[in-house]
């Protein structure tokens, strides 16, 4: 976060040319997912490039251009990458309690698209074991970070963790990332975070909201209808950097639209709409890395205070227990004796 935002001050000016310029590379990704076809003589939705994820807007402006539509992908087109994704599998827990052909079954097609084609190039780029740990999974299993499992995008087939891509920060997970993004999988932890690293899908948006349509598609046991679920998820394929560039285009402010993601947190929002306002965007950055810096440094040291007793406790413990071990024989020898 430090080095991403610091860089920024000396750039404002291209920040703001990434928003309104529009890139070029994007058409190229968007080609390698095979969605090249005839444009239409009417007007329809922009078809989502590879970096595009969809993200749900509860209150989208009146005259806003229509979200970017996931390119239709034919049946067998889908079975195919299911049955790869399958193929070269490891499963988890979670999977190996289900079957790997129903948790995979119930990713959403677009994203097991993406994934096989991540997979595949992966493979033949030098993780030869790259394959999905944990697909989907429903709320009553009870795993995952969310307290409240409807939270999570493993809920609606729209996360995988991955195996075979190495430990965190190594290069294996760097070149997995870096194939994970040529082929549209956001992997939006980064390589190097040590719970996360391995964490996958086709969104941007870490939590499914209670205002998100696809709540209303699954219950605890699973989804209503599957079909539903996938039609509900197609919502959920517009990168919120994307979103911004778009809006500002539109004439608005980079904060505007940040905050409606609801992906950055309201702190974040509120200072840069302070630097755009007083001229000062790039010092606000600036103090924005300073902060989240002070802030990992502070719950860095605070796990190891905490770890320090529990060690001691532990080791207590386990030394108690030895001596325990030790004596015992001796005063039940001594007993007898008496």
């Amino acid at each position: 976060m430090r080095r991403l935002l610091a860089t920024m001050p000396n750039c404002a000016p291209a920040l703001l040319a990434l928003f309104v310029i529009p890139l070029s590379a994007d058409a190229a990704l968007s080609d390698s997912l095979g969605s090249a076809t005839a444009a239409p003589a009417t007007p329809a939705a922009l078809a989502c490039t590879s970096n595009d994820v969809v993200v749900y807007e509860p209150n989208p402006s009146p005259g806003s251009e229509p979200a970017c539509a996931a390119p239709a992908r034919t049946t067998a087109e889908v079975a195919e990458a299911r049955a790869y994704v399958i193929e070269t599998a490891s499963p988890g827990f979670t999977m190996t309690l289900q079957g790997a052909e129903l948790a995979i079954g119930r990713l959403h097609p677009e994203f097991v698209v993406r994934l096989a084609n991540a997979i595949r190039e992966a493979r033949s780029a030098g993780l030869p074991s790259a394959g999905v740990f944990s697909a989907y999974r429903p709320p009553a299993f009870g795993v995952g970070g969310f307290s409240d499992k409807f939270n999570s995008l493993h809920t609606y087939g729209l996360a995988v963790d991955m195996q075979g891509i190495g430990r965190p920060g190594s290069s294996e997970a760097q070149l997995w990332h870096e194939t994970a993004a040529r082929n549209g999988v956001v992997c939006p932890y980064g390589p190097r975070d040590r719970a996360e690293w391995n964490h996958c899908q086709p969104t941007s948006v870490k939590i499914i909201l209670a205002a998100n349509p696809l709540r209303e598609t699954v219950r605890a046991e699973g989804p209503f209808d599957l079909e539903s679920m996938f039609e509900a998820g197609n919502t959920i394929i517009e990168d919120a950097i994307m979103a911004t560039r778009k809006s500002v285009e539109e004439g608005k402010t980079i904060s505007e639209p940040l905050g409606d993601t609801e992906v950055f947190p309201t702190m974040v929002v509120q200072m840069i709409a302070v630097g755009e306002q007083t001229g000062a965007l790039d010092t606000m950055l600036s103090k924005i890395a300073d902060f989240y810096e002070d802030e990992v440094d502070t719950a860095v040291a605070g796990l190891m205070k905490l770890l320090e007793p529990i060690l001691i406790a532990f080791l207590g413990v386990a030394i108690g227990g030895i001596v325990i071990a030790m004596y015992m024989p001796m005063f039940s020898l001594i007993g007898q004796i008496g």
